[in-house]
């Protein structure tokens, strides 16, 4: 993790709940997530959903789950939802250019492999979104399915030209968990 990194599906999932509570209060913009979100988490109301989260009933992994109702609202064009996508988007450009600058300094490639892993990677939306956005400064993404540390070892392998072998996970021709996702 990267100090002041923020995007990932935990912190997608609590503005899922923080947009959802503002539209259902009137405070914010009103949201589609303002009903997936309780439909998502089975509570009745919004004040209800807020005390099952303080309370632990509603754990961590389930408010990180709702990172995907937040990015299907926005593919489906809700405002609130949209420019919290955009915002994750625009953090993982950040991070992706930061990381080529500390790994190329001035020798930077043309074309720089990056693997797309995590769970907001399951979005086709989010991906095509982040995908379209890294493209312009030569970043070239590859959406991976598997375990990120697998997916970065075969990406580095693939642009190596190198088979692995003997790695459990790594060697197996059979899978294809590593998608080219190219802008369209």
């Amino acid at each position: 993790m990267v100090d002041g990194e923020w995007g990932g599906g935990h912190d997608l999932g609590r503005e899922a709940v923080r947009i959802a509570y503002r539209s259902a209060d009137g405070r914010g913009l009103r949201s589609v997530l303002e009903t997936r979100v309780l439909v998502a988490t089975g509570a009745p109301d919004h004040r209800e959903l807020a005390r099952a989260i303080r309370d632990e009933r509603v754990g961590a992994a389930e408010v990180g789950a709702l990172a995907q109702t937040l990015l299907d609202a926005a593919a489906d064009g809700d405002t609130p939802s949209s420019e919290v996508a955009e915002r994750a988007c625009a953090e993982v450009v950040e991070l992706a250019l930061l990381v080529a600058a500390q790994a190329y300094g001035n020798e930077r490639p043309a074309v720089i492999p990056a693997v797309l892993a995590g769970g907001v990677f399951r979005s086709a939306y989010f991906t095509e979104r982040v995908t379209a956005a890294l493209a312009p400064h030569g970043i070239l993404a590859r959406r991976f399915e598997g375990d990120p540390v697998l997916g970065v070892a075969r990406e580095v392998c693939r642009s190596a030209g190198v088979r692995p072998s003997g790695v459990p996970g790594l060697d197996d021709p059979q899978k294809n968990d590593m998608e080219r996702t190219e802008p369209e």
